[in-house]
């Protein structure tokens, strides 16, 4: 909680101003923001004058919270089975395994009419970017015929997943781009695609045009994971989809760097490979990231990776959550896709074989 950095004399108490100087120590933390109440400060048995004080930031003159068990204070969570104390609020753990402040807000769905959310970046993936989570196994090597089984094991880096439903054969699900770079998550022709694009123009692109027709009305879990370390991304729509090694590197969807991040579609056209774009009509229950709710709209409690910029032809809508089954999630029962090794040259567009 305290830091005495001596190449300008400097006490910091809590965190500091730059994330260089808590880099700087050398040696991993957990957290580089201490979170909670002090009462009294002292220094050699002296107390600290506040006077003295040359810059703060994020403090407030009370302490508060009030109660010591701040999930036994609350009802948000009582559809889920476990709440999770983090000093200023409180988070459920939800059926389907994510994270939200309220499990009743995670379903409740919305109508997209050529509508789409626009986002901007949280103050986590700042936190994310600066102090990355230490990997205990980034040390460790795998046999091929092992890596499978050790990705399935772990969670990934960074993966999103969106549970929606439609009847458009065409329409953009989630696109986000940092300059010429980006990522894209896309319905063609009832079939689902990714793709992603990096500053050197190369491109990967993973069509799912074997599983499901997902222009059925019905609901359906798209899924995007990125196991950088051991160059894997996973692509899925519902139990069907498709996992690569690629020898390049892909586009993060999520990223300090962003220069936009939209859920349904764009305020301006789009255009990818030539052809316009159209944004999403249908309904949208779910949009989570790394495992955390993201809000819908404004009024909803903002997450750390994402804050709800602007939205148009968005309306909350109790039909929508009335027809269809919903399928199975990400952590559900999955079917064992074909592991693909794909060697990327400069700019290829690749169609691969999967599993149904």
């Amino acid at each position: 909680a305290a830091m005495f950095d001596d190449l300008d004399d400097s006490l910091f108490l809590g965190s500091a101003n730059l994330a260089s100087r808590i880099q700087s120590i050398g040696y991993e933390i957990a957290s580089p923001n201490f979170l909670g109440c002090i009462r009294d400060l002292s220094l050699n048995g002296a107390p600290l004058n506040a006077k003295s004080i040359r810059s703060k930031s994020n403090l407030l003159d009370h302490c508060p919270r009030q109660v010591a068990d701040l999930c036994g204070h609350t009802d948000m969570c009582k559809t889920s089975e476990q709440c999770l104390d983090f000093w200023d609020r409180t988070e459920c753990i939800c059926r389907g395994n994510f994270i939200s402040s309220s499990c009743e807000q995670a379903e409740q769905t919305y109508s997209l009419n050529n509508g789409f959310i626009s986002y901007d970046i949280g103050p986590g993936v700042h936190v994310r970017s600066q102090f990355p989570t230490f990997d205990e196994n980034a040390f460790e090597t795998w046999a091929e015929n092992e890596l499978r089984l050790h990705h399935q094991s772990t969670l990934p880096a960074l993966w999103l997943n969106i549970l929606f439903r439609t009847t458009s054969r065409d329409g953009v699900l989630f696109f986000s781009s940092t300059g010429v770079q980006f990522s894209l998550i896309d319905i063609v022709d009832g079939f689902v695609r990714y793709i992603s694009r990096t500053d050197d123009l190369r491109t990967v692109q993973l069509n799912l045009d074997e599983g499901p027709t997902i222009s059925d009305g019905n609901w359906h879990m798209v899924s995007l994971a990125k196991y950088p370390q051991e160059g894997l991304v996973e692509f899925r729509i519902d139990n069907h989809g498709k996992d690569a090694q690629l020898f390049t590197d892909l586009h993060d969807f999520y990223e300090q760097k962003l220069t936009s991040c939209s859920l349904g579609g764009t305020r301006n056209v789009l255009r990818i490979q030539g052809k316009q774009l159209n944004n999403f009509q249908g309904c949208i229950r779910r949009f989570i990231l790394n495992g955390q709710l993201q809000p819908m709209e404004p009024s909803h409690r903002q997450s750390n990776f994402l804050t709800v910029r602007e939205s148009q032809n968005v309306l909350f809508n109790v039909s929508c959550a009335n027809a269809g089954a919903q399928k199975t999630e990400l952590e559900a029962k999955r079917q064992r896709p074909t592991l693909l090794i794909i060697c990327i040259t400069f700019s290829i567009c690749l169609v691969l074989s999967g599993i149904g």
